[in-house]
């Protein structure tokens, strides 16, 4: 124990042994307070004052400051005052107080002379004469022409302004729509028909002249885009059957055996391995899950098709070494057994292409001039079309001579082309007969008519 601790203990002892030495007086004077009555202070004014006057009082305080504004504005913009409408109203009223004047004067008098001007009938409600006045006509009027006058300024601005892009594509697009139309009009046939009967100012509508439609090929159109646009329905949805293996699942109490078989067979493992060898013996092969199952089966998947890739590059590698060596035995064949480097082989190859194309363009160039001079020369052969026209005239012009010169000589030409067929015919007789006579008699032993030449 420390000198502190003992310290504390003494002070603590000292302590109690006075509050036991006290007398009760004591202890009755200081808890004389306890029993006394509390006297709190009063809540202050402010708590108890209602918000909602307040709010009410706030309120008018506003709205008076509002109004006072808006008369300094309306001050400000008010125009000076007119004295026409109360002028108007002092004159309609001593006019008024004048004619009732004259009415008691002449009471019993004839009530024509009441109404000496021909003004109309009176106003039985003796109203004041502003109130006819048009003043909503009036309004109505300025309202229009406000109206009309910011209409035309839009249009103003609209006409100068520049029109934005898209705006402005479609007023292009329209003013070609218009002359296309104006064009299809033109060959359609559009024909204004007049009635002769009617002035020239009254006309008849237009009447338009369309071609009949090929229906067939329309048809065949319409099949067209239903064929280009038809698609194949999608396959209706199939749920896939699916196996919960619920019956395969045990149950406590087959788990329980299962459990207590297989702690029992492990036991006698351990005891058989320990009696027999020191090693662990591992003959049951762990139970494959579903996961593990579907993971060798796509890891042998997988190699499968990398061996299958493997094969088929080895085979195109085989067939683009076996093309290439056909290749380079056909070369060395043509060659001759020459080895040449490809870039010489390509220069050659080119130069014979050059060689082949100059020919054909040399062999074009001698037919096309061949074609010229057969043209040529046939033009040269045949006279020009005014010396064939100008013989054709002088020919004309003479058979007309001969035919006039004919019929002036009293001539028929119809007795002379016979007399000239006649002769003609017996001529043709004549030359018949010779031929006759100088044919021999025919053999039929010399059928041919080669035994008399040996």
């Amino acid at each position: 124990m420390t000198k502190r601790e003992e310290s504390l203990k003494r002070t603590k002892n000292l302590q109690s042994e006075n509050r036991r030495s006290q007398p009760a007086t004591v202890q009755d004077n200081a808890n004389m307070h306890l029993g006394r009555p509390f006297k709190a202070k009063p809540v202050p004014s402010h708590v108890y004052l209602p918000l909602y006057e307040k709010l009410l009082e706030d309120t008018t305080l506003r709205r008076e400051a509002v109004r006072a504004y808006r008369k300094e504005i309306l001050k400000s913009i008010e125009k000076p005052f007119n004295f026409t409408i109360r002028e108007n109203l002092k004159k309609e009223q001593n006019d008024f107080s004048q004619e009732k004047t004259k009415q008691e004067m002449n009471f019993g008098a004839d009530k024509k002379l009441l109404h000496s001007k021909d003004d109309g009938p009176p106003d039985p409600l003796n109203l004041p004469s502003q109130l006819y006045e048009k003043r909503f006509e009036r309004m109505q009027e300025d309202l229009l022409l406000k109206q009309i006058k910011r209409h035309l300024r839009a249009q103003r601005l609209i006409q100068s302004a520049s029109l934005p892009p898209g705006m402005e594509e479609r007023q292009h697009r329209m003013n070609l729509r218009k002359q296309e139309r104006k064009a299809r009009d033109k060959r359609l046939n559009r024909i204004s028909v007049l009635d002769l009967d009617k002035p020239e100012t009254e006309q008849k509508q237009y009447h338009y002249y369309h071609p009949a439609p090929d229906f067939k090929q329309l048809h065949w159109k319409s099949n067209k885009t239903l064929r280009r646009l038809w698609k194949p329905p999608p396959e209706p949805t199939r749920p896939k059957s699916f196996k919960l293996r619920t019956s395969e699942r045990a149950n406590s109490v087959d788990r329980r055996s299962l459990e207590i078989s297989k702690m029992k067979r492990t036991e006698e493992n351990i005891s058989q391995s320990i009696v027999k060898q020191p090693v662990l013996d591992s003959s049951i092969p762990p139970a494959l899950s579903r996961s593990t199952f579907l993971r060798e089966n796509y890891i042998r998947n997988s190699l499968a098709k990398a061996d299958l890739d493997a094969k088929k590059k080895e085979e195109t590698e085989y067939l683009r070494r076996m093309k290439q060596k056909e290749v380079s035995n056909t070369m060395k064949e043509t060659l001759g057994g020459q080895i040449i480097s490809p870039k010489q082989l390509i220069n050659s190859i080119t130069e014979e292409r050059k060689r082949q194309l100059v020919q054909n363009d040399l062999t074009r160039q001698a037919e096309y001039q061949r074609e010229l001079n057969a043209i040529q020369q046939r033009v040269a052969s045949k006279p020009l079309l005014l010396t064939r026209q100008s013989q054709i005239v002088a020919r004309k012009r003479a058979e007309a001579k001969f035919d006039a010169s004919i019929q002036n000589a009293g001539l028929n030409l119809e007795e002379i082309f016979e007399k000239c067929h006649e002769t003609n015919d017996k001529k043709t007789t004549d030359k018949k007969s010779m031929t006759k006579v100088s044919v021999e008699a025919y053999d039929p032993k010399n059928h041919f008519g080669d035994l008399g030449n040996n």
